[in-house]
């Protein structure tokens, strides 16, 4: 059912809000097609599923052989964290607005990711637990 100028509970307001959101949706589609169209000769040959995730463009839980496949066909420099999926690691690759990420990818076989406790300064002092990549060898440049 549709709310018609003569519902009462459809108020200015209401109508205003959902317009602003509704155009604001639309101007952020039009922006992240404007960003693959500016990165379409990198992904073209990549055949992965990818998806928006805000300012993420995500490739998520690839196996270490797509991780490797991505990040050839893409090129640049990317950077290795931790992922918050355990024993898993985020790969990423800034261009402009919007961060190419393989999310919680497969770590090389030559790393690891590993768990530790840090305790934090007063206020209040509290223990977290931390995880940082360890790789026992340079190949762990892909």
């Amino acid at each position: 059912m549709f709310m018609t100028q003569n519902d009462p509970s459809m108020t200015f307001s209401t109508l205003t809000k959902l317009r602003n959101r509704i155009n604001s949706e639309i101007a952020d589609r039009v922006q992240k097609v404007a960003f693959l169209d500016t990165v379409a000769d990198k992904l073209a040959d990549l055949q992965l599923e990818a998806r928006f995730y805000g300012a993420f463009l995500d490739f998520d839980s690839l196996p270490h052989q797509d991780v490797i496949k991505a990040i050839r066909v893409i090129g640049g420099k990317w950077e290795k964290t931790p992922s918050i999926q355990e024993g898993k690691v985020d790969y990423t690759q800034d261009f402009g607005a919007y961060t190419l990420r393989l999310w919680a990818g497969d770590p090389p076989p030559n790393c690891k990711v590993i768990e530790y406790e840090e305790t934090l300064p007063p206020l209040p002092a509290r223990t977290v637990k931390r995880h940082r990549l360890e790789c026992t060898s340079d190949e762990s440049k892909l």
